[in-house]
Order: C-alpha cells, then sequence, then structure tokens
C-alpha cells in the first residue's frame, strides 16, 4: 500500500476530523494505506504520494518546492 503524506503549512494548526482531508485520510487508512501529517519544510519524510493541505491564499515557493520530492 502507499504511504500518503499530507504537507502542512508550518503555522497550520492540526489537521482536524471536521477537515475534508482528513475525512478521505480516514479511508485511505482503512483501504491499508499508512496516512503522515508533516507541518513545514524542514525534513520531509519519504512517500509514494503528497498532497499540499495549506490554508494559505498563496503557497510560498518553498512549499511548492517540496512536493518535487514526491512521485
Amino acid at each position: 500500500m502507499a504511504r500518503i503524506v499530507i504537507l502542512e503549512h508550518e503555522l497550520q494548526g492540526a489537521v482536524t476530523r471536521s477537515s475534508m482531508i482528513r475525512a478521505f485520510a480516514t479511508y485511505w487508512q482503512a483501504w491499508g494505506h499508512e496516512i503522515l501529517v508533516h507541518r513545514g519544510t524542514a525534513e520531509p519524510p519519504e512517500g509514494d504520494l503528497a498532497i499540499l493541505h495549506s490554508c494559505t491564499t498563496v503557497v510560498a515557493p518553498e512549499y511548492r518546492a517540496l512536493l518535487d520530492r514526491y512521485p
């Protein structure tokens, strides 16, 4: 199964159960995927897929560049 990394902005609060991404993650986990939530750009975990979950109007270049690490 896949390791899915949810990337958050470093100033963003924790993913809550009420967010849509958390609802998706619950299903993915039930299907056998590993879910990791990572905040900020330092030391990102390895993963098969990354989803940027950033509650900002403009995505900073360092977060866009971070996505290039993932297939």
